[in-house]
């Protein structure tokens, strides 16, 4: 190999030879980094918003935020907002607020963890005369987490 470098030497470091050499590089580079898009890794925040975790669990993401150090908490949670949910649950107090819209909190599971929503009474024309312990099935977006309650905006009620 070193005789053939020593014999070709001005033809491999001329213009010509330093660009082949390049080229040649380049498409080797190219070939050994391409990967498809499928296969290519994704930040936890990115996969997480673009998909629907139904069987991730209000229970679930509070103990994972329990786990965490206090001060790493609020960084954590904001891995779960965006993540669109659909959870059962028993109703356990509503409040109409000042801008005629309701808020509901929902037991989803375990007890202690409280799932917290706002919806527009006028689309729900039944949501009056819910009860206390009155089974809901809530679909959402998670935007806001803490160690036991979890915030839902873009709500749908299935009552």
């Amino acid at each position: 190999m070193l005789q053939f470098v020593w014999d070709n030497m001005e033809w491999i470091f001329s213009c010509i030879g330093a660009l082949g050499v390049l080229v040649a590089f380049i498409k080797w580079l190219r070939r050994s980094k391409a990967v498809p898009l499928e296969s290519q890794p994704q930040s936890p925040e990115e996969g997480t918003r673009r998909s629907s975790l139904e069987s991730l669990t209000p229970a679930q993401i509070t103990t994972n935020i329990r786990q965490i150090p206090l001060l790493q908490r609020q960084d954590a949670s904001r891995y779960y907002h965006g993540i669109r949910v659909s959870w059962v649950g028993r109703l356990t107090e509503a409040r109409m607020k000042a801008s005629n819209r309701a808020s509901m909190y929902l037991l989803a599971g375990v007890p202690g963890v409280v799932v917290l929503f706002e919806v527009d009474p006028s689309e729900y024309p039944g949501i009056r005369l819910l009860r206390e312990g009155h089974k809901l099935q809530v679909e959402g977006e998670i935007s806001q987490v803490t160690p036991d309650s979890i915030m839902l905006r873009n709500v749908r009620l299935k009552l």
